[in-house]
C-alpha cells in the first residue's frame, strides 16, 4: 500500500512537470532549488533531527512527548528564523543574493515548518505501521503542491508561482496531517506535559547531538551542487540540473522510500530481539539491486528522447545531464532503500563520520569540475563518480553494523 501511495504521489508531481516547464523558466526552477536547499537545512536545525526518536520511543505516550518536544523546539527556532529572513530580505543587496530568491526568504521558515510536521507524521505512521495513512498523506501533499503550482502558473502572476505553490500546498497538507494524527491519538497528545517533555528530551538528548549534524551534512551533501552550479554556470543551468534531479529522484523516491520505511520497522524489531538485522538486509539487497539495474538501465537508454518529449525542446539538456547522473542515482537507490541501519543499531557516530566523508568527497569533486574543467558536464561527471563511491562505502558500513551486536555503552544509551 505504501509503495502504491508513494508511486501515485510522485506520479502526480512528475505529471505536473510538462505544464510547469512550459509556463515557468529554467531560472525560476533555479530559484526554487535555492529556497528548497535553505528550507531543508533550516528544518533540520529546527527539529534537531530528533524525529527518529519517535520510531524507537518505548511507548505511544513517550512518542507523543517526543513530538511535543520537537514542535516546541521548532517553533522557537523557526520564529527566530522568520525574523532574520524578513530583515535579510530588506537589507541584503543583489550582489550578495540572487534577486529572484531574496523576496522569498520568508518562505524558507514556512516550508521548513511543513517539513518538520511531515517528518513527525511520517515517523509516527511508520512506528504504528499505518502505511496506508502515510501513503494517502503523501498523495495529498503532492496533489496540493502540484495543483497550486499549476494554477498560479496558468494565471501568469508577476511572481514565482513555483515557490508560492510550494508554500501553500505544503502548508495545507501539513494542517491536514496534524489534525489527522491528533484526532486519532488525542488521549496521548492532550496529556502532554512540560515535565514529561523534559524527561523525553533528556532520554533522547544524543539524537540532536549526533543526528542534527549528520542530517545537516547529509542534506548539504545532497544539495551542495546548487550554490556551486548557480554561481559558476548561472541560474538557467541550475534550473536544468535541478529539474534533472527532480525527475531522477522519482524512481528513487517511489520505490526506495517505501522499501526503507518497511525495512526500518522490521530491522528495528529484529535488532532488538536478536542483536542483528543482517538477514533482512541481505534478503533485500539482491532484488533491490536487480530492480535498480533494470529501471535505471532503461532510463539511461530513453532519457534524451523521454525528457525532451515530456518537458519540451527548450529543456533538451536535461536528457544528457540525466545520463551523466544516472550511475549516482542507481547507487543512491540501492544504498538508501536499506538505509537506517546505522540509526537502528545506534551507530550515530559512524553515520556522522560517513556524512562528513561524503561531503568532503563531494566538495572536492565540485571544486575540481568548476575551477579546473570549467564545464557543466565535467562537473556533473565528477559529482557522479564521487557520490557513487561514497554510497558504496555506506553500503559496506550498513552491512557490517547490521550484524554487529550493540556494545555495552551504546546499550546504556539506548535504554536510557
Amino acid at each position: 500500500m505504501l509503495s502504491v501511495g508513494t508511486l501515485v504521489a510522485q506520479a502526480i508531481t512528475f505529471a505536473s512537470f510538462p505544464l510547469l516547464t512550459r509556463v515557468f523558466s529554467p531560472a525560476e526552477f533555479g530559484a526554487v532549488a535555492v529556497v528548497y536547499m535553505l528550507s531543508s537545512l533550516l528544518a533540520i536545525i529546527a527539529s534537531g533531527s530528533a524525529e527518529s526518536a519517535i520510531l524507537v520511543a518505548r511507548s505511544r505516550r513517550s512518542a507523543a512527548h517526543v513530538i511535543g518536544w520537537i514542535l516546541h523546539r521548532s517553533a522557537v527556532v523557526l520564529g527566530a528564523a522568520l525574523l532574520i529572513a524578513c530583515f535579510a530580505m530588506m537589507t541584503i543587496g543583489g550582489e550578495w543574493l540572487d534577486p529572484a530568491v531574496r523576496p522569498w526568504l520568508p518562505a524558507v521558515p514556512a516550508i521548513a515548518a511543513t517539513t518538520v510536521v511531515f517528518n513527525c507524521y511520517s515517523e509516527w505512521s511508520v512506528r504504528e505501521r499505518q502505511f496506508g495513512e502515510l501513503a494517502r498523506y503523501r498523495i495529498v501533499q503532492s496533489a496540493a503542491v502540484a495543483a497550486f503550482r499549476s494554477v498560479l502558473g496558468l494565471l501568469s502572476l508577476p511572481f514565482n508561482g513555483l515557490i508560492a505553490g510550494e508554500v501553500i500546498g505544503k502548508s495545507l497538507s501539513a494542517l491536514i496531517g496534524a489534525r489527522s494524527i491528533y484526532s486519532a491519538n488525542s488521549r496521548y497528545f492532550s496529556a502532554i506535559s512540560l515535565r514529561r517533555i523534559r524527561v523525553e528530551r533528556e532520554r533522547f538528548r544524543k539524537f540532536p547531538r549526533y543526528m542534527m549534524p549528520d542530517q545537516l551534512i547529509n542534506t548539504a551533501g545532497g544539495t551542495i551542487h546548487v550554490p556551486f552550479i548557480g554561481a559558476a554556470f548561472g541560474s538557467s543551468e541550475l534550473g536544468f540540473v535541478s529539474l534533472t534531479f527532480s525527475a531522477l529522484y522519482l524512481p528513487v523516491t517511489v520505490v526506495s522510500t517505501a522499501i526503507k520505511d518497511v525495512f526500518r520497522q522490521r530491522a528495528a524489531v529484529d535488532y532488538q530481539l536478536t542483536g542483528s538485522c543482517r538477514a533482512i538486509y541481505l534478503k533485500l539487497l539482491l532484488p533491490v539491486t536487480a530492480m535498480g539495474v533494470v529501471g535505471f538501465g532503461l532510463l539511461y537508454w530513453w532519457s534524451p528522447w523521454l525528457f525532451t518529449f515530456m518537458f519540451g525542446s527548450g529543456w533538451a539538456p536535461i536528457g544528457e545531464y540525466a545520463r551523466i547522473l544516472i550511475p549516482m542515482f542507481f547507487m543512491n537507490f540501492v544504498s538508501m532503500s536499506m538505509g537506517g541501519v546505522l540509526v537502528v543499531t545506534h551507530r550515530l557516530g559512524v553515520s556522522l563520520g560517513w556524512q562528513v566523508a561524503n561531503l568532503g568527497i563531494t566538495l572536492v569533486a565540485l571544486t575540481t569540475g568548476v575551477a579546473y574543467f570549467r564545464s557543466i558536464e565535467a562537473t556533473l561527471w565528477a559529482f557522479t563518480v564521487a557520490t557513487a563511491v561514497s554510497y558504496g562505502l555506506y553500503m559496506v558500513l550498513s552491512y557490517y553494523y547490521a550484524g554487529k551486536p550493540i556494545s555495552d555503552d551504546v546499550s546504556k544509551v539506548a535504554r536510557a
